[in-house]
């Protein structure tokens, strides 16, 4: 199969759960599979490891992030789309995605995260496959829950209601989405959505290899004792 894969960070080096999770994902599918990478950054720096990612992308393709301060951002955030999606909101990666699939055929669009399948043709003929690492509007809902100042957190529900609103459309218009959990599963199904897998993330057992503690099996009572009634030392009695 050939796969454009479209994440909202550069897979590699392992920094984050997202880049651990998508790196070896894709470390797997691409020993049977043609992996074309579009990803956003955020530093120049990111891009200097675009030799190890050849190693699993045939075709790599970095995009700059908007900044959440940016002007811009803060802007439309006014309007239909929360801060997260204006972000990602970006001219060149509409370009870009729409040229990829008008030039190359592809057998499956995966794309990590709601917040950048904005950047796609609004009608697609290749299916779509959305990966959630998170149920956003939650995990942005347990921050405001929190906040003290009233004004803030008013401004920050009026943005979380936008999250959940933009998230449920992407889980209904994608033709799968993928979890980690199956709370996030349970989360999902509820909006109607029943193409929900889920994907556990997954442990290298040869890299963390169970050893069990080696531990003296003796009892051990330790007390302190006073030598010429001044020094201080511990004895230690083992049965």
């Amino acid at each position: 199969m050939k796969i454009l894969l479209i994440t909202s960070y550069v897979p590699y080096p392992l920094f984050s759960g997202g880049q651990v999770r998508t790196y070896n994902l894709s470390k797997i599918i691409s020993q049977k599979h043609e992996l074309t990478l579009v990803c956003f950054y955020r530093k120049e720096k990111e891009k200097e490891h675009y030799e190890k990612l050849k190693t699993l992308y045939k075709e790599i393709y970095f995009i700059k992030k908007r900044k959440p301060i940016h002007p811009l951002s803060l802007t439309k955030s006014l309007g239909k789309y929360p801060l997260l999606m204006n972000m990602y909101d970006l001219p060149e990666a509409k370009e870009i995605l729409k040229k990829l699939l008008h030039e190359k055929q592809f057998d499956l669009i995966r794309c990590e995260t709601y917040y950048i399948a904005q950047n796609l043709p609004e009608k697609l003929n290749t299916p779509l496959l959305l990966g959630e690492h998170n149920i956003e509007y939650l995990a942005y809902q347990r921050y405001a829950d929190n906040q003290k100042n009233p004004v803030l957190k008013k401004l920050m529900q009026i943005d979380i209601n936008k999250i959940k609103k933009w998230e449920e459309y992407f889980w209904k218009k994608a033709d799968g989405v993928t979890v980690v959990s199956d709370f996030d599963k349970n989360i999902i199904q509820q909006t109607g959505v029943n193409n929900v897998y889920v994907v556990s993330n997954g442990v290298n057992t040869k890299y963390f290899e169970y050893k069990p503690k080696q531990t003296d099996k003796r009892r051990k009572l330790s007390f302190p004792a006073i030598l010429n009634g001044s020094r201080i030392v511990k004895r230690v009695i083992l049965f």
